[in-house]
């Protein structure tokens, strides 16, 4: 019996949010370019296990059942936290509503990123 094995590339972004939202940095790994198929998240802190694995759980399940990865991206990019918000930094004073907020720009970002990528290399 032969097994098939299929190796995927990953990407991990760190976020920093305000410490008054959460104290430590956030690492935040896409496997997957254009089309992601898995997304973890670690942190130091892990007394939000818990929403943590049930979000990327989630987001896992929909990618698997078809669902477009910009519906992903514009559920997360809807999220909002009661002061939550925070300034990203480095992005022009771009604003993020809730950390799954931020998780989904930085999503948004690394699509983007490997489908113009992607285009650039085919010559398009």
């Amino acid at each position: 019996m032969s097994s098939k094995i299929t190796e995927y590339s990953s990407h991990t972004y760190k976020l920093v949010p305000s410490p008054d939202v959460f104290p430590h940095s956030i690492y935040f790994t896409i496997v997957g370019q254009e089309n992601p198929i898995a997304f973890f998240v670690n942190s130091k802190d892990m007394s939000e296990y818990q929403w943590i694995t049930i979000t990327m759980t989630s987001l896992h399940r929909q990618i698997q059942l078809g669902r477009n990865i910009n519906g992903v991206i514009e559920d997360m990019e809807e999220t909002f936290q009661p002061n939550g918000h925070y300034i990203i930094a480095g992005r022009n004073n771009q604003r993020a509503n809730s950390i799954v907020h931020h998780l989904g720009i930085l999503l948004r970002q690394h699509v983007e990123y490997h489908k113009a990528k992607r285009l650039r290399e085919s010559g398009k």
